[in-house]
This record gives structure tokens, C-alpha cells and sequence, in this order.
């Protein structure tokens, strides 16, 4: 009788053949051993199982994860999960990613902020942009700063850096207020006009995104810090 074939699946899907037991003319169990050396290190591999007779082609056990104990704790990226299990448990409760590829930045980060773990720093803070600034990436340049405002507000360092986390660096780190165009230390309806006096134009000023016009962002960045 045919005997079942192994498979690696890598995670776009593509699979490998890294075994074929022997046809055998008895029934029986067999046993039989697969390297797995080199396909471990791949975030997202998994094995199939599936019969070896032409006849039972579609059987199989598929999508099988190979679990490994965690070379490394929960302040450093690696393979999925950590080595402290409620760490883990607790990351992976908000991003299941950080258990089933990769444990990465946002893992460490999300550990750090959510999850009790004793990291030294945030990983997504010390880069990403200015704290100033809105932007698509989580954390900012300044690494103090940033810290301060993701203990306050961990969606800052996971997500997006945007306008509330902004405005809170404005008032948490003492940052120059954005949208304050008059200079008096508060932003209101005088700033407001000044902004909308220069829509559309390239005003330095004005343009507190420095994206080079004056539009419905920099209006966004002023709403975050009105007041």
C-alpha cells in the first residue's frame, strides 16, 4: 500500500515534497523521520500530510503549525510566541500574528505596553518621523518623548502615529503647540482664521503637516490641539 508524503507549505501557498514513505505490500505502522533543519526558520510554514495512492489523492491532514519553544523572551523579535507563556498569551489575545509568524517590533511593543513584560525600551519609539508630525507608521523620533505619549496611549506605538498622538506629544513632551499661528500660546479662532487665509497655499506656517499646501490635514492637526 502507498505510504503518506510530507509536504512543506510555505506561506504563499507553494509546497515542497520533503518525504515519501515507501510503497509497502503490508499494512502496518511505520516509522519515519523528517529534517525539518532547514524549514523551520520560515515565519508561517506549516506541513501537510497527505496519502501517497493516487486513488486517495485529496486526503490529507493540512495546515499542521510546527511549535518550537521560543529561543528568546519577550523583549526580543524571533520566531512566533516568547518564552513566557502569559507574555504570549497576552500579546496574542490582541494581534495573533505575533503567535502565528512572526514575534516582531509591534509584538515586543504590545508586550511592553500591554502585557507586564520588563523591556528597556518600545521598539517602535527613537524612529518613524517626527513626534510633531502625523504619520502612517507607530512611534515617533524623538524616543522620550515618544514613550510618554505610548504609556498614555499604546495605539501610538502599534498603529499610526496620528493627530491625537501628536496633540498628546504637544502637551506631554512641550513641544511648540501646532496650529498656535498667532503665537499666543493657545489655539483658537484667531489661528483658525489665520489657517484658512492661507488654504491652498504652500504658507510654511500654516502648512503644519509640510506636506507643502495648506488643506484639510493641517486643518485636522490644528482640531487635535484646539483649545
Amino acid at each position: 500500500m502507498a505510504g503518506p508524503v510530507v509536504e512543506i507549505v510555505d506561506p504563499d501557498g507553494t509546497s515542497v515534497e520533503i518525504l515519501r514513505v515507501p510503497f509497502a505490500s503490508e499494512p502496518g505502522c511505520r516509522e519515519f523521520t523528517v529534517d525539518l533543519t532547514t524549514h523551520i526558520a520560515t515565519p508561517g510554514v506549516r506541513l501537510r500530510f497527505r496519502s501517497g495512492s493516487s486513488v486517495a489523492e485529496a486526503t490529507r491532514i493540512d495546515d499542521v503549525r510546527i511549535e518550537l519553544d521560543p529561543a528568546h523572551d519577550a523583549c526580543e523579535s524571533g520566531s512566533p510566541g516568547c518564552a513566557d507563556p502569559g507574555i504570549e498569551a497576552c500579546v496574542c489575545d490582541f494581534d495573533d500574528y505575533c503567535c502565528q509568524t512572526e514575534w516582531d517590533s509591534i509584538c515586543v511593543t504590545l508586550a511592553t505596553l500591554a502585557c507586564d513584560a520588563d523591556c528597556d525600551s518600545i521598539p517602535t519609539c527613537g524612529s518613524g518621523g517626527p513626534c510633531e508630525a502625523g504619520h502612517d507608521g507607530p512611534g515617533c523620533d524623538d524616543e522620550a518623548c515618544c514613550t510618554t505619549v505610548c504609556l498614555e496611549d499604546p495605539f501610538c506605538c502599534v498603529s499610526s502615529w496620528d493627530d491625537f498622538c501628536v496633540a498628546r506629544a504637544t502637551l506631554a513632551c512641550g513641544n511648540e503647540v501646532p496650529g498656535d499661528l498667532d503665537g499666543d500660546g493657545v489655539v483658537g479662532g484667531a489661528d483658525l482664521g489665520l489657517l484658512l487665509a492661507a488654504w491652498g497655499s504652500a504658507d510654511t506656517d500654516a502648512d503644519l503637516d509640510g506636506n507643502g499646501t495648506v488643506d484639510g490635514s493641517d486643518l485636522g492637526l490644528m482640531l487635535a490641539s484646539w483649545g
